[in-house]
């Protein structure tokens, strides 16, 4: 959400991001469960598989024939959570511990119905030990071997304030105070 104030006779846009609880708490249950069978893991620095399948419980709801296919992997789950919000949330919560950074991903997911709803992940390394690794490769691989931080944590909530006129908000801002002086 983004609105403007005045500071000091000008506009200047704040922008405030929050996280919702609800989040941070499957992104946590996601890395304990990655922490708990690899305790000893070192962050991938090259390209990384991430393969996953979300399982849904059938609605009770439903009709036996449509239980059955569901519960038969004839039907996927084509209802929120969108595939690519829960492929954001196991990206998030691994990044910087399963790997270096979250961009290294490749793959995707599939939404099902089955029982127990879980999620399953498979992680794989892409890396070709044959191939020479790219300049960012070897900057996260010294950043592991060193044992510092692959890169500032972002805070989960933060404010941030844009007093720039390069900001195309701050561009439309002063476009609309231009045209509204020359009303007067």
């Amino acid at each position: 959400m983004a609105r403007v104030v005045w500071k000091d006779g000008k506009p200047m846009a704040i922008t405030t991001v929050y996280s919702d609880p609800a989040t941070e708490q499957a992104e946590a249950a996601v890395l304990a469960a990655f922490k708990r069978a690899h305790p000893d893991h070192r962050p991938w620095t090259g390209p990384v598989m991430l393969r996953f399948t979300a399982i849904f419980e059938v609605p009770p709801s439903w009709p036996e024939k449509v239980k059955r296919a569901a519960l038969t992997g004839r039907l996927y789950h084509t209802t929120k959570p969108d595939k690519d919000n829960i492929e954001k949330l196991i990206t998030d919560a691994l990044n910087g511990h399963a790997w270096a950074d979250d961009g290294q991903c490749q793959g995707g997911g599939v939404k099902r119905y089955g029982s127990p709803a879980r999620v399953e992940v498979e992680l794989t390394s892409l890396a070709d030990a044959s191939l020479p690794p790219t300049p960012i490769e070897k900057s996260a691989e010294r950043r592991v071997a060193e044992g510092k931080p692959l890169r500032a944590a972002a805070p989960k909530r933060r404010n941030s304030a844009k007093a720039k006129s390069d900001t195309p908000l701050q561009r439309r801002i002063d476009a609309a105070l231009a045209r509204d002086a020359g009303r007067t």
